[in-house]
């Protein structure tokens, strides 16, 4: 007889794509499901739902604690279906203050952080319970949908080329990065930006937190929202000293919010020199002209 109840109702489940790499996405499920529950029964029924997210990868898995019910029940006719996509208040049953975890404190911390699910596949199941007691009326592990979770590559810093001199002439140089490699359908890129002296016996990697999180170290430049992948200094930026070194670093992020960039969106930092202005220029790319130098 409970199997049989536990089949009374029937959940079918499907994720709108695409599928978004931001756990609060998942937390209310209202606009980002589509969840239909037909009742196989001659009575009408009360149900609440409960639901599970698991990335087979990571052995990670979210699940709603037993019991949680939310303010008014979901009503189904005799024989009727239900269809919930867009309902406030019953779909919120993944959000953080219903669920349990398995994931240990770093894995919690670092999603709290960045607010990105790891990458792998993921299952999310729903299962819907007789609103006024623990009965389960769906069938056994509810209805399920699997989906994959995977980052775009952070842009590649493409000029200046880490480890080469930039002209001190070059009073106004040229930034350039990649935009973000993968699948990026339905996303809004934006950059962030940070060039900053890197001192003598610094770690150029110590430069640009210093200069990202605290603008420490007289950054040149700490650039966001940029819409492209260029950036050329402007007379309101401060100048390049000849002869210093520098670090770069470009940071991408999704507006939308529906596409995760690995790394935090951090491409790798470039470092580079500014020469001096006793630098030969060679002009056109040909060779320096051979022979004495007269002075006149």
């Amino acid at each position: 007889p409970a199997l049989l109840r536990a089949q009374e109702v029937i959940i079918t489940l499907n994720i709108v794509p695409p599928y978004s790499a931001y756990v609060y996405d998942y937390a209310d499920l209202t606009g980002q499901a589509v969840i239909t529950l037909t009742n196989t029964t001659t009575e009408v029924k009360q149900v609440r739902l409960e639901g599970s997210l698991t990335n087979a990868t990571a052995n990670l898995f979210v699940r709603t604690e037993s019991g949680h019910r939310g303010p008014s029940p979901i009503i189904i006719p005799a024989g009727g279906s239900v269809v919930l996509s867009t309902q406030p208040g019953v779909m919120d049953f993944l959000a953080p203050e219903y669920v349990t975890t398995n994931a240990d404190q770093s894995v919690q911390q670092a999603i709290t952080q960045t607010g990105q699910l790891p990458e792998g596949l993921y299952t999310m199941c729903v299962e819907a319970f007789d609103y006024n007691g623990p009965q389960l009326l769906s069938q056994p592990g509810g209805g399920c949908f699997s989906f994959g979770i995977y980052y775009a590559l952070p842009p590649i810093i493409t000029q200046p080329v880490n480890g080469t001199e930039v002209s001190a002439y070059m009073t106004n140089p040229v930034f350039t990065w990649t935009p973000p490699l993968g699948n990026l359908a339905g996303a809004v890129i934006q950059y962030g930006l940070v060039v900053t002296p890197v001192f003598e016996g610094q770690n150029p990697n110590d430069a640009i937190i210093a200069a990202r999180s605290y603008q420490r170290g007289q950054p040149v430049l700490v650039k966001d929202d940029l819409p492209t992948n260029v950036y050329v200094r402007q007379v309101f930026d401060l100048a390049f000293e000849p002869g210093k070194t520098y670090a770069m670093q470009v940071t991408a992020r999704d507006v939308n919010g529906l596409v995760g960039v690995s790394n935090q969106g951090r491409s790798e930092i470039s470092v580079f020199t500014v020469g001096t202005v006793d630098t030969p220029v060679i002009p056109y790319g040909g060779t320096a002209p051979s022979g004495p130098i007269i002075d006149p």
